[in-house]
């Protein structure tokens, strides 16, 4: 059947589903028909819908070969490109931990909790420009903006070189949050249009567990600088021009291979950009629409989810701060600079390996996010319970208490998935993400000022409140899951009378998970 016959078959099926999203939600929400603009309106469109319709025109068995190419390329082309990117921002965020295992902190004379303040400043940075930077990746061609970004933070790196004063330190680690602010949110949005639901956990668990890889790596790299006594620069400045460098470089790559969307991308055949949109019907979350939709913004404040997300956010950035600490803490344990880089090798090895099991596990099993992100704060808390009972004298066991913190990294993925596979319409889906980001920054600016100087090496205020936030995150995502899945329970209850061309083709016109009675959350 040709594409221009189907026109009025696709108008009635859009009829269909306007009179299905017009109903209450189930969540307590009712969507205002008078605030909306109407949904079969071109301008209301997903970008992908005309290519997902011309797809339509290729044959099932032509398709389904070519979406294995579309796959492959996704997963040996884009995703080794994301995981770079997203290692070198946790990296650049670490060269803070790795330098002060040197002599960052008594070349630049900070006393008291000035320290505290330079971990600090970069989440400033981040909070105030996350929000922004959630807009302008939903207006702007993703690869050019992150490029970008990615090149300038590199900049910011490499002058840190030249930094002779708290003040400087401050200046740039501010700067430097504020370019890191579009990471996060450009590969959740990236993983959600270009890889199926059932995909993106363990994509995301990928490029998002690189925090235990840059852990891993950086350690390493720190130490066999850290072992360079000649030249003009110290250790601690050989990590920030080696991490500047290599992140500059990586931005400039970004801005020229990587794929803003998967409509044009340069390294798709025409054929494959059809697929390629083809591939992810089923997300009923669309590919990209530019266009900055107000009632979704309205729709994500009555919507549950955005508070379980925003106070999950705050604890789990308050137990990510911790990580600027490690150096402190096995120098109180009795290690000296060289050998306490070594001894967080273990625990970047175990947060790389958590998070793709966890990645693996709920990519090919149903209904297993929630339980692991409950299980993955369980090892932290049992490690935070173990430095404040155990003894000094007991080295090896109480570094093995620091390995253990670093294995929630799953539950992070985890939650960042949630909300790409849990959040449809664009606007809102923005919405969701910079919010999960902005309260993941002040988690990380709080989180410093629990560490009290005076209570060195074992920190008991921060042991304590630490082992708190984890019970407190185990029950959040508790809740969290018994929401989504009393929904999921009150839409099965109610049927599906859509076909399923017209559910799939309702996937392309923005419509929030709220307005389209065929979605269901993935628990």
């Amino acid at each position: 059947m040709a594409l221009s016959n189907d026109a009025s078959v696709r108008t009635d099926k859009v009829v269909k589903v306007d009179e299905v999203t017009t109903a209450d939600s189930g969540m307590g929400f009712d969507v205002d028909n008078g605030d909306m603009e109407k949904l079969t309106d071109d301008t209301h469109n997903d970008s992908g819908r005309e290519m997902y319709l011309a797809s339509l025109q290729l044959a099932p068995a032509e398709r389904d070969a070519i979406a294995k190419r579309v796959k492959r390329k996704l997963d040996f082309i884009v995703l080794p490109i994301m995981i770079v990117a997203f290692f070198l921002s946790f990296l650049d965020k670490q060269t803070l931990n790795f330098s002060s295992a040197w002599t960052f902190k008594e070349d630049l004379g900070l006393t008291g909790s000035e320290y505290s303040w330079v971990a600090s400043i970069l989440n400033f940075g981040y909070l105030i420009a996350v929000y922004p930077s959630t807009v302008l990746l939903q207006k702007l061609p993703v690869a050019r903006f992150v490029g970008v970004m990615t090149f300038f933070w590199g900049v910011l790196l490499i002058g840190m070189v030249g930094v002779k004063k708290f003040d400087h330190v401050m200046v740039i680690r501010f700067f430097q949050g504020a370019a890191e602010a579009c990471i996060g949110p450009a590969w959740m949005l990236s993983t959600s249009m270009l890889w199926t639901r059932e995909e993106q956990s363990l994509r995301m668990a990928w490029w998002l567990g690189c925090g235990g890889l840059s852990s891993l790596i950086g350690s390493g790299m720190s130490w066999g600088l850290g072992h360079h006594t000649s030249g003009p620069l110290k250790p601690w400045q050989l990590i920030y021009l080696a991490t500047g460098i290599i992140s500059a470089v990586w931005g400039i790559l970004i801005f020229f291979v990587f794929p803003s969307d998967p409509m044009s991308w340069i390294l798709f055949t025409p054929e494959e950009k059809l697929v390629a949109v083809w591939r992810v019907r089923g997300n009923k979350t669309g590919v990209k629409h530019t266009k900055l939709l107000m009632y979704q913004i309205r729709e994500s404040f009555q919507d549950p989810k955005l508070y379980f997300i925003a106070s999950q956010s705050v604890c789990m950035g308050i137990l990510n701060s911790a990580s600027n600490f490690r150096s402190a803490f096995f120098a109180g344990f009795g290690y000296n600079a060289s050998t306490s880089l070594l001894m967080q090798l273990p625990g970047g090895a175990l947060e790389c390996v958590a998070c793709l099991l966890g990645g693996f596990v709920t990519s090919h099993t149903r209904n297993t996010m929630i339980i692991t992100i409950m299980i993955g704060f369980v090892p932290g808390l049992a490690g935070m319970v173990g430095i404040a009972a155990l003894s000094l004298e007991h080295q090896t066991s109480l570094a093995a208490c620091l390995w253990l913190q670093a294995i929630f990294g799953v539950s992070i993925v985890l939650t960042w998935a949630l909300i790409s596979a849990n959040v449809a319409g664009h606007t809102k889906r923005h919405f969701f993400v910079g919010t999960e980001h902005l309260f993941y920054a002040v988690g990380n600016i709080v989180g410093p000022f629990l560490f009290i100087a005076g209570e060195a090496p074992r920190y008991m205020t921060a042991v304590k409140s630490l082992a708190s936030l984890y019970g407190v995150c185990m029950v959040i995502a508790g809740l969290f899951g018994l929401v989504m899945l009393r929904e999921n329970i009150v839409r099965n209850k109610r049927g599906q009378t859509m076909s399923e061309s017209c559910i799939d083709e309702q996937s392309f016109m923005d419509h929030t998970d709220f307005e389209n009675k065929a979605f269901r959350y993935r628990i």
